[in-house]
């Protein structure tokens, strides 16, 4: 248990931040605990930003973890709008950018990533937009609900979200994927095609294999231009092209970062006291190696471990990858981690698909659309890592995979 004179601060209001407060606040007792984010909202979901359910209001109270009484009745401070700039190497005390002083007894670091930032001609005109927070959100709300049409760069999983979201609207929405297949990198050709051609028949557009050079316009984008010389009508431009953590603020700290901030098996730093949590963290993971995850589940399961062990704990982090996607009133889900697959069985028909992943003859990895019932085995079956081929086929074979 943690008592001392200065607060336990969670540094982040996001998915991990916000999952680590409440634990904090109802496990650890006499403990003070300070909520940092440089939000004016108070700690909430960002996943549901770009999905159906939460499109006609992107402002719903179901977004938020708790009620402002929560934080109230069990003493978390939330210091909103505030914008921490640096940790100082040789004390515990963070920097605003006003110049204020935070003293903490331990720190959790959830400040996740920040969007990656399309850098080509006219990118800066209105009409652009990115979507990683509440005023994102409102602002592409109020955008697509003026018309199309929309062009979406990127057809990773908040591009095809959002690819969904205009196709339910009946907006003209058309996307632009520099690879060869939506989903590509992450799933593979073959399931790319599907999804692809699941998106088509509901009348999204695309263009894969291109890249935009340009978008055109005066003061606000009225086309997208590519780089084979293809002009794409533009009154709204959402970029999805991936994020970046948000670590350069601890350079010099004494938290040893490289593609994130790195943490041992119980998510502390390599600075004692400082713990970390979400999608900027990056461990050894005990059958998949050293990842890093841009993952709702893998934040919310880290924070509460983090959490945990700032408490006295000596909890290990071992959790098991798992991603989701909601399109089209359904669920892609994917559990288990792979860096590259040697080869996937991939199995579809007008509504589904499943596949699994596999390296060097054990499977990694499985993916599967509107099929709860094979991802649910899935997690039991690779709770321990890859699993033979052979394995596999047996546990899954009365579901037909």
């Amino acid at each position: 248990m943690v008592e001392t004179e200065d607060p336990v601060v969670v540094l982040g209001g996001g998915m991990a931040g916000g999952r680590a407060a409440e634990f904090l606040a109802m496990r650890g007792r006499g403990t003070r605990v300070v909520l940092v984010s440089d939000e004016d909202h108070r700690p909430y979901q960002r996943p549901p930003l770009s999905k159906e359910s939460t499109w006609d209001d992107p402002v719903r109270e179901e977004l938020f973890f708790r009620d402002e009484e929560f934080y109230a009745s069990k003493g978390v401070q939330l210091a909103l709008g505030t914008r921490v700039e640096g940790l100082l190497p040789d004390s515990d005390v963070l920097i605003t950018n006003q110049g204020e002083k935070i003293a903490f007894s331990r720190l959790l670091i959830a400040t996740g990533c920040r969007v990656r930032r399309l850098q080509v001609p006219g990118s800066d005109l209105r009409g652009v937009h990115y979507l990683r927070s509440i005023p994102d959100a409102k602002g592409l709300w109020d955008a697509v609900h003026g018309g199309g049409p929309v062009v979406v760069v990127g057809a990773g999983y908040v591009g095809c979200e959002l690819a969904a979201v205009m196709a339910g609207l009946q907006v003209d929405v058309t996307v632009v994927e520099a690879g060869s297949e939506p989903l590509g990198i992450s799933l593979g050709a073959e399931v790319g095609a599907w999804v692809r051609s699941f998106h088509e028949r509901r009348g999204v557009k695309f263009v894969t294999g291109r890249t935009v050079v340009h978008m055109d316009g005066e003061d606000r984008v009225g086309s997208v231009r590519l780089d084979d010389g293809t002009r794409l009508p533009a009154s709204t431009v959402v970029v999805g092209i991936g994020v970046v953590p948000d670590v350069e603020w601890l350079s010099g700290s004494g938290v040893e970062i490289g593609d994130g901030i790195l943490v041992n098996e119980r998510c502390e730093t390599s600075r004692p006291g400082v713990f970390a949590a979400g999608d900027a963290v990056r461990w050894t993971h005990p059958q998949y190696g050293s990842i890093r995850l841009e993952h709702e589940t893998n934040a919310q399961a880290q924070a509460v471990v983090a959490a945990r062990n700032i408490l006295g704990g000596s909890t290990e982090y071992n959790h098991l990858p798992y991603v989701w996607s909601d399109q089209y009133g359904d669920t892609l889900e994917y559990v288990g981690y792979t860096r590259g697959w040697n080869e996937a069985v991939v199995q579809t028909d007008e509504t589904s698909f499943t596949a699994a992943y596999l390296t060097g003859g054990a499977v990694a990895a499985v993916a599967a659309y509107a099929r709860p019932d094979v991802i649910a085995l899935a997690k039991q079956v690779l709770s321990d890592g890859p699993v033979a081929r052979e394995l596999w086929r047996a546990a899954a074979k009365d579901l037909g995979v």
